[in-house]
């Protein structure tokens, strides 16, 4: 019997996302019964001051498997779904009605849509554009539009050893510092610093003016360090040997970014600033937080040092974490994606 066709597009709206999720999300469909074609797309003209975006997507010789987002982008990926008649076209992104890439896609009736991280938008007004319907509609884990709850996770690349790639203790900052939580991410860093005369800041993001003059100010200019976005196997790396990593960012984080912080190990405090995180938020529901600050400099600094210290409550997020990955591996996610295929009309089930 002929397997349904699924064309999926993975968009790389979200700190942390890569070609590489679209790989593991075409496993989690294949388990299902479908015949998978895969494309990563990129919205460059999105990236402020022409540099490279933040992601996974480059490897260490400077290439990408991601496509720019243009007209001519535009054309391909229209005649790609056309002359491919897939039965579903599954796009895999933050945004529940695709942002920029929905503006590029052909008019297609089964349109899917597969939450693929997390942003503060998800708490403000829904945006006035369509919405797909969302792949795991039924799944009662996936009950959030856009949550962590149906990430991927490749638990093989977990389980590899890696050699540390900073010498001594630090902080990971996973993505970029933004806004009011990076400025409080530095100050708490620079407050728990005095103390601590070996620790580092090591953020997983190109050099910002504006943050390096903060930490200068701060005092911690020479312990503050923007490495560059890594590569997916070095991200692997910085997980599994970073003492704790500080959220702070303002932007979409993709789900997967998460979920591997978690499963090396590492304990998440998130920096808040104004608003509920919504990772904050995903984190505490699942046991799996070391902790949250939204405001104060000094109460973020302590929950930094508990989680350097492995405290008992720390301890615990850790290892709720690690459980809560058992969730998110391919097998796991393809069962849960079967349960949930008879509310989206698809054979998909009769073929596998």
């Amino acid at each position: 019997m002929r397997r349904p066709r699924i064309h999926l597009i993975e968009f790389l709206d979200s700190a942390g996302s890569a070609p590489a999720d679209a790989h593991l999300r075409a496993a989690v469909l294949e388990r299902v019964g479908y015949a998978v074609q895969t494309v990563a797309i990129r919205d460059y003209a999105s990236v402020a001051d022409g540099a490279p975006p933040h992601g996974c997507d480059w490897d260490e010789d400077g290439r990408s498997e991601a496509l720019a987002l243009d007209a001519s982008r535009a054309a391909s990926l229209a005649r790609w779904i056309d002359e491919g008649a897939p039965e579903r076209v599954v796009v895999a992104c933050t945004r529940h009605d695709g942002g920029a890439l929905a503006r590029a896609l052909p008019k297609h009736p089964d349109i899917t849509w597969w939450p693929a991280g997390m942003t503060h938008a998800e708490g403000g007004r829904e945006s006035d554009a369509a919405r797909w319907r969302t792949l795991f509609a039924s799944d009662d884990e996936a009950t959030q539009a856009g949550s962590l709850d149906t990430a991927v996770l490749d638990t093989g690349a977990a389980q590899r050893r890696r050699l540390p790639l900073w010498d001594g203790d630090f902080v990971l900052a996973p993505v970029p510092l933004s806004g009011a939580a990076g400025t409080l991410a530095l100050q708490a860093f620079a407050t728990l610093a005095a103390d601590q005369n070996a620790l580092d800041l090591v953020v997983l993001s190109h050099p910002n003016a504006g943050f390096e003059r903060e930490a200068r100010a701060l005092g911690v200019g020479t312990r503050v360090h923007f490495v560059g976005p890594a590569p997916r196997e070095a991200e692997w790396a910085w997980w599994s040997t970073a003492a704790v990593a500080l959220l702070s960012g303002q932007g979409a984080v993709s789900g997967g970014l998460v979920l591997r912080g978690l499963a090396a190990g590492c304990p998440i405090v998130v920096a808040e600033a104004r608003t509920e995180s919504p990772v904050a938020a995903w984190l505490a529901r699942h046991g799996a937080l070391a902790g949250v600050e939204r405001e104060n400099r000094q109460r973020l600094a302590a929950t930094l040092e508990a989680a350097l210290e492995r405290a008992p409550g720390v301890t615990r997020a850790i290892q709720r974490g690690r459980e809560r990955c058992a969730a998110h591996d391919v097998p796991a996610l393809s069962a849960r994606l079967r349960r949930a295929l008879p509310a989206t009309g698809t054979a998909a089930s009769e073929a596998a």
